[in-house]
């Protein structure tokens, strides 16, 4: 089973500073860091950290330019998998029908918290 955060719509973002959690410096890091914008593709949500960094490091050697956010909520913080920095909604929807199947199945698209 896996593990996801409800999504909470217009919920106003938590006044803690949410942190993006480091990944190890590959082709798909530095094109992140290449990328501009402030939507993203939220692909998974976890508890645990190591959980979070482990699928970021496997989406990035997948060729995802993806990152980790420690998102403060509500019964303690999640960390949720990110994929990309889009200039708007309509461009991180475009970037989505090219990723693989299982990404497409649950996604969540989102602003950037930690710019």
């Amino acid at each position: 089973m896996v593990e996801t955060a409800p999504v909470e719509e217009k919920a106003e973002p938590p006044k803690e500073t949410v942190e993006k959690e480091e990944v190890a410096e590959t082709e798909s890091v530095s094109k992140l860091s290449e990328m501009s914008g402030e939507f993203t593709v939220q692909v998974i949500a976890y508890r645990e950290k190591s959980k979070a960094v482990e699928t970021s490091k496997n989406l990035e050697y997948a060729g995802y330019p993806s990152f980790v956010e420690k998102v403060p909520m509500k019964g303690g913080a999640w960390y949720t998998v990110r994929i990309g920095k889009y200039l708007s909604r309509e461009d991180a929807q475009k970037a989505v029908k090219n990723f693989a199947a299982q990404l497409q199945a649950h996604y969540v698209i989102d602003k950037i918290r930690n710019k």
